[in-house]
């Protein structure tokens, strides 16, 4: 899966956006967020967006579904898009 991350110095948001025609499911952006653009632990993402840590973890397997509040934190905490 190609991934294109680029970030608007104008306005300060970062964009994730996944290229190949797969579709992608928001526990996988979530995911590639932590880890690869972040490189945070679930520990300290979780703390950040004032969720558990095993909340986090099923959100990013997809056991657990991502609520909008959910969804508005994290955009909120790192300035992202989603």
């Amino acid at each position: 899966m190609a991934v294109i991350f680029d970030i608007d110095s104008h306005f300060g948001a970062c964009y994730i956006q996944f290229k190949g025609g797969e579709p992608v499911e928001s526990f996988e952006r979530v995911k590639y967020l932590r880890k690869q653009i972040l490189h945070e632990t679930q520990e300290k993402f979780a703390e950040s967006i004032d969720i558990s840590r095993s909340n986090l973890g099923g959100i990013e397997t997809g056991k657990v579904n991502l609520v909008e509040r959910v969804a508005k934190a994290i955009c909120r905490a790192y300035k992202v898009n989603y």
